[in-house]
């Protein structure tokens, strides 16, 4: 392909170099497609192991519950609590990873026989009690009663509540994935459930979302249960949820088992009334996939956490009638609506204030709200990194003068490394090498800049523009339903199996249409076949598209069904001019 270096977003596409293992998958009996065997060969499966990653079954790809750190210790604690009926309340987070975790662990819970009315659960809001474990609720559980409380996706950094607890007399079980690199968990905690850290913890998949750990608590529960087969079989379809929108590694099989069998029986039977609603709202129809997790589902789910409180999605799987159920879906739609709004309102606010020849190593933003609300701000970080190819960290102000933010990183620079780097500035923080949250006085918030930049500037020199990283190259004729349904075989897609994103090289415009003045259609040739495309959100692009001679697209192909037509059309990724 002769093409220019930078695409019309600014970025460099790379082809993934071929793997010598790709072409042992495909002279198997099987004979995948070159691109599904080139896929699974980057994952690190080889001829003797791929066909398990396109069949994955979760009674043949889960692991023992019992390797994981103080299982046996947590199974014993609340076989106690079913004798002595003692209180235990679940506190988790507020995303869609801990409501679903607080939904696994509390029907596995019941299903071992801890009755309803000894069960309480709790998340902090976002707003006035901010993330994680806190005094506050933990004197609370005290004050109502509580012997034991279970922590959902969050804990594992609790030191000091975990010793508070144990004061309190309270019994601290924590199921959490979040652990650092190179820090223990809370030692005086009762028991902790999470597959990362080297201390007691010999569980080889190391990428369960905390609803996973929740699933794993529950088999353990009910190892000696007569139904505890169909039990999880049913768990399996709420930790589909939580493992998709929290973006854990879907490459090894257990998490793949979790997501693929847990959407398909979605799909076949779904009873629960709130779910079933959300569905309907969300306009998915037909069998479940992990993009309308992604994109439908789980956006809605976290926009009450967001927004609101996440009382409001843990409650929509408690509905009992079909009416409650809608209620409850239309609160979680219309909270998703103004999400939108107010993310997109920052986001160009933000935009609108960047000088691009002259950006910082880091970008640091902060304001009170409107617009700089607080439960977008992570969407919105996510999006002007994107655009800048920076780190970026965005607070929102509230009127005791503290800043509540969130960060997002790019390769090369580590989030909570570059936090810390900024000495005693930060009142709280914490994350992952690629994201995290803060909180610092508004003070402050000038030499917390100067210091992130520093930092920065004494790392080695990053990648000049960000990159995007291209599978294969297609010609038109190649587009058909008969390769959508090989690539379908690498379903369930998210962190760590992507969906394949292919090239369409040397094409020529006979067509192009700007719709809802943000959105293009374009139709394309190669001077032989035609194709269809759509780009989101790129109307800016138009004049750019329209006076090149040949174009270059990097997107996926997909069946589009309307009104009873099907048809196949290329939603576009980026674009190469020339």
């Amino acid at each position: 392909m002769t093409s220019p270096t930078l695409s019309i977003t600014g970025k460099r596409w790379q082809y993934h170099p071929p793997l010598a293992s790709t072409a042992r998958i495909q002279a198997t009996q099987g004979k995948p497609h070159r691109i599904v065997a080139a896929s699974l060969a980057r994952q690190g499966y080889n001829e003797t192991t791929y066909h398990l990653a396109l069949k994955p079954n979760y009674q043949r790809d889960r692991h023992d519950s019992f390797l994981l750190r103080d299982m046996r210790k947590a199974v014993a604690r609340i076989q106690q609590a079913i004798t002595n009926r003692e209180m235990v309340l679940l506190i988790s987070d507020f995303d869609v990873d801990g409501v679903t975790a607080s939904l696994v662990t509390n029907t596995g819970l019941q299903a071992a026989g801890v009755k309803a009315s000894q069960l309480g659960a709790r998340i902090p809001d976002r707003f006035t009690e901010g993330y994680g474990l806190s005094e506050k609720i933990l004197r609370e559980a005290k004050a109502q009663g509580y012997q034991v409380a279970i922590t959902l996706d969050i804990g594992i950094n609790s030191h000091r509540e975990a010793t508070l607890a144990k004061e309190l007399g309270i019994d601290l079980i924590i199921c959490d994935h979040h652990l650092p690199d190179g820090e223990d968990t809370p030692a005086d905690a009762f028991a902790v459930l999470c597959p990362k850290g080297g201390t007691g913890s010999d569980y080889p998949n190391k990428d369960l979302a905390a609803c996973g750990v929740a699933l794993k608590f529950a088999e353990a529960l009910l190892q000696a249960h007569p139904t505890r087969h169909k039990i999880i079989a049913s768990l399996l379809k709420i930790a589909a949820l939580g493992t998709v929108a929290d973006m854990v590694s879907l490459t090894g099989l257990e998490n793949r088992a979790i997501v693929a069998n847990g959407l398909a029986a979605l799909s076949e039977n779904c009873t629960n009334l709130g779910l079933l609603a959300l569905l309907n709202i969300s306009g998915v129809t037909g069998a479940l996939k992990a993009s309308d997790v992604g994109f439908k589902l789980g956006p809605r789910l976290n926009a009450a956490g967001r927004l609101a409180h996440a009382n409001e999605a843990l409650q929509l799987f408690y509905a009992k009638t079909p009416a409650e159920a809608h209620q409850a879906a239309r609160r979680l739609d219309d909270l998703n609506t103004e999400r939108k709004e107010l993310q997109e309102r920052l986001t160009q606010t933000i935009l609108a204030s960047l000088d691009q020849r002259a950006l910082p190593p880091v970008l640091v933003f902060a304001g009170a709200h409107p617009p700089y609300h607080q439960g977008v701000l992570g969407i919105v970080c996510t999006r002007i990194s994107q655009e800048t190819n920076r780190p970026v960290f965005i607070g929102s102000l509230n009127s005791a003068g503290l800043i509540h933010g969130s960060a997002r990183g790019i390769p090369g620079f580590h989030v909570v490394e570059a936090m810390r780097s900024t000495g005693d500035l930060l009142i709280k923080c914490g994350g992952h090498p690629a994201a995290g949250g803060f909180t610092l006085a508004q003070e402050h918030l000038d030499e917390f800049q100067a210091r992130l930049n520093r930092y920065a500037e004494a790392l080695p020199p990053s990648l000049p523009y960000p990159e995007l990283w291209v599978d294969d190259q297609l010609e038109l004729r190649e587009l058909n339903e008969r390769l959508l349904t090989e690539l379908a075989q690498l379903e369930p897609h998210g962190m760590g199996n992507p969906a394949p994103l292919f090239a369409l090289n040397n094409l020529m415009l006979e067509s192009l249409r700007v719709m809802k003045e943000k959105h293009l259609r374009l139709v394309l040739t190669d001077g032989t076949q035609t194709i269809t495309a759509l780009w989101w959100n790129a109307a800016q692009y138009s004049k750019a598209i329209e006076a090149a001679s040949l174009l270059h697209l990097a997107g996926q192909p997909e069946i589009n069904e309307w009104a009873g037509r099907r048809s196949l059309q290329f939603n576009i990724t980026d674009v190469m001019v020339q």
